[in-house]
This record gives structure tokens, sequence and C-alpha cells, in this order.
């Protein structure tokens, strides 16, 4: 008798032989169907503890890009999450006003990052704050990971201690070649010399692009307006 080189139970899901098949001739091999959606599995649960909830389906593939200023930014963060650039400590900013995709893509990146094998962290600038003991912690959590995107940035860092540990966070980063993604809906300027801070923003922008995606409407209201309903 020929062996079985098919999944026998068609469904990975519930196969009850932990990826293994056997043969008529009594040995046993692996079932790679079963394997890949191991792989599979993994990378979701990843995504799923990395990003929250609605993010989950953000990928390159479903960025629209209705206009000029989308197609390039969409190309940049492609060419961005393709060369890994985060290992070479080159960071990426995302700026323009609310709901022009920022957080789309930098979702996209940490997907593409996540499927490499790399360590992911997606925090909001809201979530950068706390208390004493908690901020420093966090902070140092996020010192190593091999990608660190920090998500919607406005006035968080007014607070001078919490303005002292993104200081210490950004030059570790800076000298380890460790990138990190921003997004924000503040100008350069304000970013500068408001929220982040000259001696930060020295740091930042000696490695860094800067993407800012200009459209006439919110990149929500766009895609609502193509809904079939």
């Amino acid at each position: 008798m020929q062996p079985h080189y098919d999944c026998p139970c068609k469904d990975p899901s519930v196969c009850q032989l932990g990826g293994y098949i056997l043969q008529d001739d009594g040995t046993v091999r692996r079932c790679e169907k079963y394997f890949k959606w191991k792989k599979n599995q993994k990378i979701i649960k990843k995504l799923q503890i990395t990003l929250p909830k609605q993010f989950w389906n953000k990928k390159f593939p479903n960025f629209e890009t209705y206009n000029e200023s989308l197609k390039k930014a969409l190309e940049k963060s492609k060419k961005y999450a393709t060369k890994k650039l985060w290992n070479k400590g080159i960071n990426l900013f995302f700026l323009g006003g609310y709901g022009r995709g920022k957080t789309h893509l930098a979702a996209a990146i940490t997907r593409h990052a996540i499927v490499s094998n790399e360590s992911v962290v997606f925090i909001t600038g809201p979530q950068l704050g706390g208390e004493f003991k908690e901020v420093r912690e966090k902070f140092n959590k996020l010192k190593d990971v091999d990608l660190l995107i920090i998500d919607d940035l406005a006035g968080e860092l007014e607070n001078s201690f919490l303005s002292q540990e993104f200081f210490n966070l950004i030059n570790y980063r800076y000298e380890a070649n460790k990138g990190i993604i921003l997004t924000s809906n503040l100008s350069k300027k304000v970013l500068e010399n408001e929220t982040i801070g000259p001696r930060v923003w020295d740091r930042l922008q000696e490695k860094s692009v800067f993407i800012e995606i200009k459209t006439p409407e919110s990149y929500r209201k766009k895609k609502r307006d193509l809904l079939d309903i």
C-alpha cells in the first residue's frame, strides 16, 4: 500500500496526533499542512497581543491609495518594512491630521515585523503615562525590543519626569541602533518645540524619515464612502 501523504483530518485545528501522520508502513512523518497552520496561529496570537483589536486587519494590501500622498506613504512604508530599517536605527514619523491612515500603515509594518519574527511593542501616547514606578518599569521594557511603535503622540510629554524618561529611552535606542515609529497629528515644529523638545528631537531626527500624509479629507471617511451598502 502507498503511504498517506495527504492530511488525514483535512482540518489542522482538529489534529489529534500533534502534526504527525502515521503511514501504512508504520512510520510517521511531519504533516507540513499542520505545521504551516501552527506557525500561522502563533503569528495571529502575537498580532492579537501586540495590536489593539481594531488594527488586527490593517495590512499593506488593504490600504487605500486614492491620491499621490497616500501612494508615496505606502511605498515608503513597504520599503521600511521590507528592509527592516528599524534594525539600522532608522526612525519613521507619520505626520498628518486625524484619520489620514497613519496608524493603518504603522500597524501594517507591525504585522510585517511580527511575521519576520521580530519583537515589537505597539503603544499609544496616552499609555506612556502612569505612576512613577509604573512609568520607569514600562520604559525599561521598551528599550530592547526590535521595533517600538508609539501611536498618536500628542501632549503626553509635558510632564517633566515623563519627558526625562522619554529622553532616556530615545537615547538608549539611538545608541543601540534600534528604530522607532511615531505617529502624530502634530506638525514638526510643534513636536520639536512643544511636545518632544529640542533635546530629544535632535536625537530623533538625525536618523528619521518623515512621511507627511496630506489629504483633503479623512482617510476613514473616504473608506466609509467606498462601502457598498
